[in-house]
Protein backbone atom coordinates (compact mmCIF):
# COMPACT_ATOMS: atom_id res chain seq x y z
CA UNK A 1 0.00 0.00 0.00
CA UNK A 2 1.13 3.42 -0.89
CA UNK A 3 2.46 5.95 1.98
CA UNK A 4 -0.16 8.43 1.16
CA UNK A 5 -3.12 5.92 1.06
CA UNK A 6 -1.95 4.40 4.55
CA UNK A 7 -2.12 7.94 6.26
CA UNK A 8 -5.14 8.70 4.90
CA UNK A 9 -6.68 5.53 6.25
CA UNK A 10 -4.96 6.04 9.96
CA UNK A 11 -6.64 9.21 9.49
CA UNK A 12 -10.18 8.29 8.66
CA UNK A 13 -9.80 5.60 11.61
CA UNK A 14 -9.02 7.60 13.85
CA UNK A 15 -12.08 10.22 13.04
CA UNK A 16 -14.06 7.04 13.54
CA UNK A 17 -12.89 5.95 16.72
CA UNK A 18 -13.53 10.12 17.43
CA UNK A 19 -16.57 10.10 16.06
CA UNK A 20 -17.65 7.31 18.53
CA UNK A 21 -15.91 8.73 21.47
CA UNK A 22 -17.91 12.35 21.06
CA UNK A 23 -21.16 10.08 20.27
CA UNK A 24 -20.57 7.94 23.58
CA UNK A 25 -19.74 11.22 25.52
CA UNK A 26 -22.52 13.41 24.39
CA UNK A 27 -25.13 10.42 25.32
CA UNK A 28 -24.05 9.97 28.44
CA UNK A 29 -23.67 13.80 29.45
CA UNK A 30 -27.07 14.61 27.09
CA UNK A 31 -29.70 14.05 29.92
CA UNK A 32 -28.63 16.32 31.63
CA UNK A 33 -30.92 18.86 33.35
CA UNK A 34 -29.19 21.58 32.91
CA UNK A 35 -29.33 21.04 28.82
CA UNK A 36 -26.83 18.11 28.37
CA UNK A 37 -24.19 18.58 25.52
CA UNK A 38 -24.67 22.23 24.26
CA UNK A 39 -23.43 23.81 27.28
CA UNK A 40 -21.05 26.16 27.33
CA UNK A 41 -17.93 26.47 29.95
CA UNK A 42 -20.14 29.49 31.35
CA UNK A 43 -22.69 26.92 32.65
CA UNK A 44 -23.09 26.02 36.76
CA UNK A 45 -20.44 23.97 37.36
CA UNK A 46 -21.99 20.40 38.23
CA UNK A 47 -20.62 17.54 40.98
CA UNK A 48 -18.33 15.13 39.87
CA UNK A 49 -19.10 11.77 40.69
CA UNK A 50 -17.39 10.27 43.52
CA UNK A 51 -15.25 8.28 41.54
CA UNK A 52 -14.14 11.43 39.73
CA UNK A 53 -13.60 13.41 42.88
CA UNK A 54 -10.87 10.69 44.14
CA UNK A 55 -9.15 9.59 41.24
CA UNK A 56 -5.90 10.60 40.60
CA UNK A 57 -4.90 13.27 37.34
CA UNK A 58 -3.77 10.15 35.39
CA UNK A 59 -7.10 8.23 35.94
CA UNK A 60 -8.99 11.28 34.94
CA UNK A 61 -7.44 11.42 31.67
CA UNK A 62 -8.48 7.99 31.22
CA UNK A 63 -11.93 8.57 32.38
CA UNK A 64 -12.43 11.72 30.29
CA UNK A 65 -11.46 9.96 27.08
CA UNK A 66 -8.46 12.37 26.66
CA UNK A 67 -6.30 9.34 25.34
CA UNK A 68 -8.72 8.71 22.20
CA UNK A 69 -7.57 11.84 20.69
CA UNK A 70 -4.54 12.66 22.73
CA UNK A 71 -0.95 11.41 22.12
CA UNK A 72 0.81 11.53 25.51
CA UNK A 73 3.52 9.27 26.42
CA UNK A 74 3.07 8.75 30.31
CA UNK A 75 -0.51 7.68 29.56
CA UNK A 76 0.55 5.54 27.15
CA UNK A 77 -2.16 7.31 24.73
CA UNK A 78 -1.47 7.01 20.89
CA UNK A 79 -4.27 9.51 19.83
CA UNK A 80 -3.51 11.17 16.29
CA UNK A 81 -7.07 13.32 16.33
CA UNK A 82 -6.28 16.11 18.82
CA UNK A 83 -2.77 18.01 19.57
CA UNK A 84 0.37 15.66 20.62
CA UNK A 85 0.43 16.35 24.54
CA UNK A 86 3.89 15.46 24.42
CA UNK A 87 4.90 18.82 22.24
CA UNK A 88 2.15 21.04 23.06
CA UNK A 89 2.42 20.73 27.18
CA UNK A 90 5.21 22.74 27.31
CA UNK A 91 3.69 26.12 26.10
CA UNK A 92 1.16 25.56 29.06
CA UNK A 93 0.96 27.13 33.06
CA UNK A 94 -1.48 25.28 35.06
CA UNK A 95 -3.60 28.46 34.47
CA UNK A 96 -3.70 28.35 30.46
CA UNK A 97 -4.04 24.62 30.53
CA UNK A 98 -6.86 25.11 32.59
CA UNK A 99 -8.20 27.39 30.44
CA UNK A 100 -7.81 25.24 27.09
CA UNK A 101 -9.56 22.57 29.08
CA UNK A 102 -12.65 24.40 29.34
CA UNK A 103 -12.73 26.69 26.38
CA UNK A 104 -10.98 24.74 23.73
CA UNK A 105 -10.01 26.88 20.28
CA UNK A 106 -12.98 26.64 18.35
CA UNK A 107 -15.52 26.39 21.14
CA UNK A 108 -16.92 29.57 20.60
CA UNK A 109 -20.43 30.28 19.50
CA UNK A 110 -20.23 29.88 15.66
CA UNK A 111 -16.93 27.89 15.61
CA UNK A 112 -16.31 24.03 15.59
CA UNK A 113 -14.26 22.10 18.12
CA UNK A 114 -13.16 18.77 17.92
CA UNK A 115 -12.65 18.67 21.38
CA UNK A 116 -15.72 18.82 23.88
CA UNK A 117 -16.37 21.81 25.61
CA UNK A 118 -18.59 20.31 28.30
CA UNK A 119 -15.62 19.71 31.13
CA UNK A 120 -16.65 22.28 33.12
CA UNK A 121 -19.88 19.98 33.53
CA UNK A 122 -18.02 16.56 33.57
CA UNK A 123 -15.53 17.20 36.65
CA UNK A 124 -15.68 19.56 39.27
CA UNK A 125 -12.77 22.41 40.34
CA UNK A 126 -10.87 19.46 42.48
CA UNK A 127 -11.08 16.91 39.62
CA UNK A 128 -9.82 19.26 37.38
CA UNK A 129 -6.98 20.49 38.84
CA UNK A 130 -5.99 16.73 39.57
CA UNK A 131 -6.08 16.34 36.13
CA UNK A 132 -4.00 19.94 34.74
CA UNK A 133 -1.67 19.02 37.65
CA UNK A 134 -0.86 15.12 36.38
CA UNK A 135 -0.63 16.55 32.92
CA UNK A 136 1.91 19.08 33.65
CA UNK A 137 3.99 17.13 36.36
CA UNK A 138 4.06 14.42 33.73
CA UNK A 139 5.19 16.55 30.87
CA UNK A 140 7.81 17.46 32.82
CA UNK A 141 9.31 13.66 33.31
CA UNK A 142 7.91 13.85 36.74
CA UNK A 143 5.52 11.00 35.86
CA UNK A 144 3.04 8.91 37.79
Amino acid sequence: MNKPRALALAAAAGLVAAAATFAVVTAVDGDDERGGAGQTASAPRAEAPPAATQASGRELFFQMGCGSCHRFRDAGSTGVIGPDLDERLAAYDAKTLRATILRPPGSAPGTFSVMPDNFGARMNDEALDELVGYLLSARRGGGS
